[in-house]
Order: C-alpha cells, then sequence, then structure tokens
C-alpha cells in the first residue's frame, strides 16, 4: 500500500514565534515599548498614555493567534491526506478501491510520487516560499527604519549645542531630556495604523478562500 512519508509537526512556541518573525512587526512592538517607556518616564498614569501601544500590542496579538490558528488548521489537513489511503487496495488510481476479482497491476509510483503524495508534497514546500507581500512589506520596513533612523540622528546633531541650556538643569539632563524628544519623534513616524490595515485585508482575503475550501497554510 502506498504511504505517504510523516512530518514532525511544528510545535506551538514555533508557531507563535514565527509570527512575530518579521522586520515591520518588529518595529511596531518597538513602537509600542518606547512609547510605555515615555509615558512611565515622563510620570504619566491617565488611560490615554497607555491606550496607543495598548491597542497595537492587542492588534498584534490576535494577528499572531489567527496565524497561528490558520497554521494549525493546514498542518491537520495535510495529516488527514493519510485518511485517502485505502487500506484494502495495493494499487489505487484516483482514489479507486479494488473490491473484487484479481489482476496483474504495474506499480508506478509509491508515496510522495502519487497524487495524493504530490499534492502534500506541495503544500509542505509553501512554507518556505516568501510571498510578494512579505517581501515588499520588509522592504518598506527597511526603508522605514533607515528613513526614522536618519531623522532621529539629524535631529540628535542639530540640538547637541542645546545639551548645555541651563533650563535643562545640567547637561545630562540635557541629553536626558534631547533624547526623550528623539524616541517621541521616532514613535510618533511610524505608521501605526498599517498592521490593524494589513492584518483586515489578510482576515479579507483569507475569509473569500475559505469560502473555496482552499487551505491555507501561511
Amino acid at each position: 500500500m502506498p504511504v505517504l512519508p510523516q512530518e514532525s509537526s511544528t510545535s506551538l512556541l514555533k508557531l507563535v514565534l514565527k509570527q512575530f518573525d518579521d522586520l515591520l512587526v518588529k518595529i511596531m512592538i518597538a513602537a509600542a515599548f518606547s512609547s510605555f517607556f515615555l509615558a512611565m518616564v515622563n510620570g504619566d498614569t491617565g488611560l490615554t498614555a497607555f491606550l496607543e501601544p495598548s491597542v497595537i500590542l492587542m492588534i498584534r496579538a490576535g494577528n499572531a493567534a489567527i496565524g497561528v490558528i490558520t497554521e494549525t488548521n493546514a498542518e491537520k489537513a495535510i495529516e488527514e491526506l493519510q485518511a485517502f489511503q485505502a487500506d484494502v487496495a495495493i494499487v489505487l488510481h484516483n482514489g479507486t478501491v479494488v473490491v473484487a476479482g484479481c489482476a496483474r497491476v504495474v506499480v508506478i509510483g509509491v508515496g510522495s510520487n502519487i497524487a495524493m503524495g504530490s499534492i502534500r508534497e506541495s503544500m509542505l514546500r509553501t512554507e518556505d516560499e516568501v510571498t510578494p507581500l512579505k517581501k515588499k512589506l520588509d522592504e518598506f520596513g527597511i526603508f522605514l527604519a533607515k528613513v526614522i533612523a536618519s531623522i532621529c540622528v539629524l535631529a540628535w546633531l542639530v540640538n547637541i549645542g542645546n545639551f548645555h541650556d541651563p533650563s535643562h538643569g545640567g547637561f545630562f539632563r540635557g541629553v536626558v531630556h534631547y533624547f526623550k524628544i528623539i524616541v517621541a519623534l521616532a514613535v510618533a513616524a511610524i505608521p501605526k495604523g498599517l498592521l490593524a490595515v494589513v492584518t483586515t485585508c489578510l482576515a479579507l482575503g483569507t475569509k473569500q478562500m475559505a469560502c473555496l475550501n482552499a487551505i491555507v497554510r501561511s
């Protein structure tokens, strides 16, 4: 009987960590924690001070949960391909089961070389492929990081002469003051709503694919 090769399933921890393995996502998370840091440094205790970073983290957590569920369902779908193999036949063609009679046959393919095996292999290969959307998001993340870093460095250099301003109460306090301004500038420059927009678009696309009984692996 043709048998599909067994593949070890991906652990839950790896699936969760995989959802955060994206440059733009890392930038968003860094922006959220920077917002928390600025709120604590400035002594803000109101709800509005922590609202924006909390929303960013909740959106990211929700997106990660959706990704884990989607990939888990895909793993189960791959495992269920094993159920299409009949236990009572030596040779299968399009899943047909021979229930009576006798014949002399030629085996032309087993395991991954049969139809079910080729479907399974194509599903497994999608895990290593980088989608055009992810490539564009990575390129945008790199470009965004370079632009923000350049602006922050420029703003820091412009204000070096103001570190000694007596209104800051000393050179070190002046450095800290402008450092907070630079961090706030970097956080403000990050398009935090982009993550929610991308997540919503992907969720709508996945829903339409699910209506067509498509298996979304990643």
